[in-house]
C-alpha cells in the first residue's frame, strides 16, 4: 500500500521495458529499478524480492562486522555483527517492499569503503566509496549533503596540504571519489535532461517535502497531510503542481519551478513563525531519537502486537541507540580518526528533522549506532574489574536509555493500521473482512473519518445502502465540508431509485468541490436519464471547462444530442 504500491507499479513498468520513462523523476529512482530488475528476472514475485533483500541484509551484517573490526577490533566487530543480525527493524524491512533496507546497507558500505581507503590509501576504495554514496543518494536525497561535506573536506586538505603522501595523492583520491559519485549521479541527471530538457540532479520533490513539514496547515509538528494533497504518493506530484499553478496563475511551470516554489513557501513560513519552527525541530528531534517506531507505510508495533510477536523480543532502537551513543562517548578520545561518524550522525539527524520524521528515515544511521554498540559492550567487559569506572559508564548508559525510551510526543492509534487492513481486504475483494477491520478501527477511534467513509463505501459496494448512508452521515458530521461523503450518499440514493435525492447530494458534493469530474459525470448521466437535457448540457459545458482533457466530455455531449433527437427536443 501507499509507498510500496508506488514502487511496485514503477518496478513493473521498468520490467515491461520502460527503462527510461517519460518524465523527470519525482521520487529517487534506485529502488524502483532494483524491483524492475528482479521482476524482469523472476516475474512479479514478492517472495523473490524478499529472498534477495534478505541476502543483501545478511551481507549488511558482514559489512558492519568489518566496519567495526577496522575502527576497533575483532571482538567488537563480532558483537556488532550479531546485534545487526538480531536488530528488529533491519529484519523487518528486509521483508517489506520498501527502500529502507537498501539505504542503510549502501550507507554502511560507503562508510566501510571510506575507512578502508583512509587506512590503505588505495584508490579503488575511494571509487567504491563514491559509488556507494551516489547509489544511497538515489534512495535518500539528503545523502548528497555528505557528498558536499566531503568535497569541502577535500578542498581544505588540498589547500592545507595535510595528507599522507602530499597534495598529489590527495588530489588523486578526491578525483577517484568524484568519479565514483559521478558514475551514478551523472547518468540520472542526463536522463532527466533528456526526457524534459531541464536539469534536475536526481529528483524534484525537495521543495514539496520541505513544505509538507513546514506550513501553516501543519498542527502536529511532524508529518500531516496537506488539504490540497491526496494522501497517496502517486497523486502527490500532480496535486502540488496543481496548487502551485493555481497560486501563481501560470501553467508554464517545470518540475524545478514547482519544487522551488514550495521550498520558498516553506522558508517564508519559517521566517514568519520562527518560534513554531524551533518547536517543531525539537519535536522531530525527540521523535528521531525515541525508541518508538513512528509508522509510515508499515506500523511495526501494530504488526508485532497482532501478527509477528517475535518482533517484540528482538532488540530495537531503544536498546542500540543508548548503547551506540555511549560507545561514541567512550571512543571520543579517538575523534580525529572517527570524526566522520560524529559528523554523519549529527548532519543526518539535522537533514531529516528539518522535513518530517518516520522511523524508517533513521535507518541510514543504524549501522553507525550498532557499530558503537559493539564498542560499548566490549568496554563494559574490559571495565568489569574497575568498579568506579564501570559505575560511571553504567550511569551514563541508564540516563541515555531513559531519555530514549521515554514516551514519544505522540503515538499513532491502532485505528489507522486497522483501517489500512480494511482497505487491503477491500482491494483483495474480501468486503466482509474489510467491514470487520473498519468497525474495529471505529471502536478505537470513533472520530476516524476515513474508517467511517471507507466502511460506508464498502457497504455501498455490497448493496447495503441503508447501512452505508448511516456511515456517510457520520462522515459528514466529522467533516461537514468534505465532498466524498455526499457523493457516496448520492450513489446510494441512485441505486435505490431515488433520483431526486441522488441529484440533491451530487449537487451538494459539487458545491464542496466543483472539480470532482467523476461526480459531475454521474450527475450528467442521471440528468440525461431523467430527460433534464438543458441542465445536463450546462453540466457538460462545465465539465469541459474544468477538465478539458477528460474524454467523457465529448462522449456525453454526443449522447446528449442523440437523446434530444430521439425525444424530439
Amino acid at each position: 500500500m501507499v509507498d510500496a504500491d508506488l514502487y511496485d507499479r514503477w518496478g513493473l513498468r521498468i520490467a515491461s521495458g520502460d527503462w527510461i520513462g517519460k518524465r523527470i523523476f519525482y521520487d529517487p529512482p534506485l529502488y524502483a529499478y532494483f524491483l524492475g530488475i528482479i521482476y524482469k528476472l523472476f516475474g512479479h514475485s514478492y517472495m523473490a524480492v524478499r529472498i534477495i533483500q534478505a541476502l543483501i541484509g545478511s551481507i549488511h551484517c558482514v559489512i558492519i562486522f568489518y566496519l567495526v573490526t577496522l575502527i576497533l577490533d575483532r571482538r567488537a566487530g563480532l558483537l556488532a555483527g550479531l546485534i545487526a543480525a538480531l536488530y528488529m527493524p533491519l529484519i523487518f524491512y528486509d521483508a517489506t517492499v520498501m527502500k529502507a533496507f537498501l539505504s542503510s546497507t549502501l550507507v554502511d558500505g560507503g562508510i566501510l569503503a571510506l575507512l578502508a581507503a583512509a587506512k590503505s590509501g588505495r584508490y579503488r576504495w575511494w571509487l567504491v566509496h563514491g559509488i556507494c554514496m551516489g547509489l544511497a543518494a538515489l534512495l535518500r536525497l539528503n545523502v548528497l549533503l555528505f557528498a558536499f561535506i566531503e568535497a569541502v573536506v577535500f578542498a581544505g586538505i588540498l589547500i592545507i596540504g595535510k595528507w599522507k603522501g602530499g597534495r598529489l595523492r590527495a588530489a588523486a583520491a578526491a578525483l577517484t571519489w568524484a568519479i565514483g559519485l559521478s558514475m551514478v549521479i551523472v547518468p540520472v541527471a542526463a536522463r532527466n535532461k533528456h526526457v524534459s530538457g531541464k536539469f534536475v540532479l536526481v529528483s524534484s520533490y525537495l521543495g514539496q517535502n520541505f513544505y509538507t513539514g513546514n506550513n501553516p496547515f501543519n498542527t502536529s509538528g511532524n508529518y500531516q497531510r496537506l488539504p490540497f494533497v491526496r494522501a497517496n504518493p502517486k497523486y502527490e506530484e500532480q496535486d502540488f503542481r496543481r496548487e502551485a499553478v493555481k497560486r501563481l496563475k501560470t501553467a508554464e511551470l517545470t518540475p524545478n519551478d514547482v519544487s522551488n516554489y514550495w521550498l520558498r513557501q516553506g522558508l517564508l513560513y519559517i521566517r514568519a513563525q520562527p518560534g513554531a519552527f524551533i518547536k517543531r525541530l525539537w519535536l522531530r528531534f525527540h521523535i528521531f531519537w525515541n525508541a518508538y517506531e513512528m509508522p509510515d507505510s508499515y506500523n511495526i508495533g501494530f504488526i508485532g502486537r497482532n501478527f509477528l510477536p517475535v518482533l517484540k523480543i528482538l532488540p530495537g532502537f531503544g536498546l542500540i541507540a543508548p548503547l551506540g551513543l555511549l560507545g561514541m562517548i567512550i571512543t571520543w578520545r579517538r575523534r580525529r580518526e572517527l570524526w566522520f561518524f560524529y559528523v554523519f550522525l549529527i548532519g543526518y539527524t539535522a537533514s531529516v528533522i528539518v522535513f518530517f520524521v518516520f522511523s524508517r528515515y533513521r535507518m541510514p544511521v543504524v549501522g553507525a549506532l550498532i557499530a558503537f554498540s559493539g564498542a560499548a559492550l566490549i568496554w563494559f567487559w574490559d571495565a568489569r574489574s574497575r568498579r568506579k569506572v564501570l559505575a560511571k559508564g553504567s550511569a551514563v548508559a541508564v540516563i541515555l536509555f531513559v531519555l530514549i525510551n521515554i514516551s514519544p510526543p505522540y503515538r499513532v492509534l491502532d485505528s489507522k493500521p486497522l483501517r489500512n487492513l480494511g482497505t487491503l481486504m477491500r482491494q483483495k475483494n474480501q468486503p466482509e473482512h474489510a467491514v470487520e477491520y473498519y468497525r474495529k478501527a471505529i471502536s478505537i477511534d470513533p472520530s476516524e473519518y476515513e474508517a467511517h467513509y471507507f466502511l460506508a463505501t464498502t457497504l455501498r459496494e455490497m448493496g447495503k445502502y441503508k447501512e452505508a448512508m448511516k456511515e456517510y452521515q457520520i462522515s459528514l458530521k466529522i467533516r461537514p465540508n468534505d465532498a466524498n461523503a455526499p457523493a457516496g450518499m448520492a450513489m446510494c440514493y441512485e441505486a435505490e431509485g431515488n433520483d431526486g435525492k441522488a441529484r440533491e447530494f451530487y449537487g451538494k458534493a459539487l458545491t464542496f468541490n466543483m472539480k470532482l469530474s467523476d461526480v459531475r459525470i454521474m450527475l450528467i448521466k442521471l440528468l440525461i436519464r431523467n430527460g433534464e437535457y438543458d441542465m445536463a448540457f450546462k453540466q457538460v459545458i462545465t465539465l469541459g471547462v474544468l477538465d478539458p482533457m477528460n474524454p467523457e466530455t465529448s462522449r456525453l455531449m454526443k449522447e446528449l444530442k442523440r437523446k434530444r433527437r430521439e425525444d424530439g427536443k
